[in-house]
């Protein structure tokens, strides 16, 4: 008698076909998690994949589907994945129309954003939602910090950028001074001044910068008129 002798092949079985993370992002390295039995070979999306490797690492620029298939001598199993990236929400620009201004003058600040699901401008403990704008006027009365945040869906990622603008107080000249009215041609005379706010002092009509200086020697040979011209990044 002749007796045939075989091993039974099993049909081979996926077991898992998940992604390790709960949320991809676009552009960004993710894990593809696979277990499976009673198999030799296996793919995903038709390349050829190590068996002795569970898992799959991919990169993806929008929606894409995913198909594990595994395979023996006469069995084949095959399941599939859709992945939807999260995409980051970029600022990609954020700007005042000015970055000194006087106190109580308008400020505009506006921006440019891509893949924002949510826009809000936070400054001085407050915050705004601006999603459905690109620009936001204001009044400042002090210097103030503004941030910019733009969140993805369901606020899982944001992205911030700030902004300083300067509120420049007024300038006041508190005295400016000569300790001689009347001198004698080419007689050594001191002029004084007291200074609040300012960026810039010019000594005219000498059109000598005293920005640092309280005070200076001068030995005029004739009568003259000085003037103390104080400026700064927004009084003249």
């Amino acid at each position: 008698n002749n007796f045939s002798i075989y091993e039974k092949v099993q049909p081979a079985k996926i077991l898992d076909f998940s992604l390790k993370d709960t949320f991809v992002i676009e552009n960004q390295p993710f894990v593809i998690c696979w277990k499976a039995i009673n198999f030799s070979k296996a793919y995903i999306n038709n390349e050829e994949i190590p068996i002795s490797n569970n898992e799959y690492i991919a990169k993806i620029y929008g929606y894409k589907q995913f198909t594990l298939t595994v395979v023996n001598e006469h069995y084949k199993d095959t399941q599939k994945i859709e992945v939807l990236p999260i995409k980051i929400p970029q600022i990609m620009d954020f700007k005042t129309n000015k970055t000194h201004i006087k106190s109580n003058e308008n400020l505009v600040l506006s921006w440019n954003t891509n893949d924002a699901n949510r826009v809000t401008i936070k400054y001085d403990d407050q915050e705004f939602d601006v999603t459905k704008k690109n620009s936001f006027t204001l009044e400042p009365t002090n210097t103030t910090e503004y941030e910019l945040t733009v969140f993805s869906i369901d606020d899982l990622y944001s992205t911030r950028k700030k902004t300083k603008v300067i509120v420049v107080k007024p300038i006041e000249i508190k005295y400016f001074k000569a300790n001689k009215e009347r001198v004698v041609e080419s007689t050594k005379i001191i002029l004084s001044w007291q200074v609040a706010n300012a960026k810039k002092i010019l000594l005219l009509p000498l059109q000598k910068d005293v920005t640092n200086l309280k005070q200076i020697e001068i030995l005029p040979t004739q009568t003259t008129s000085y003037t103390l011209h104080v400026s700064n990044e927004v009084f003249v």
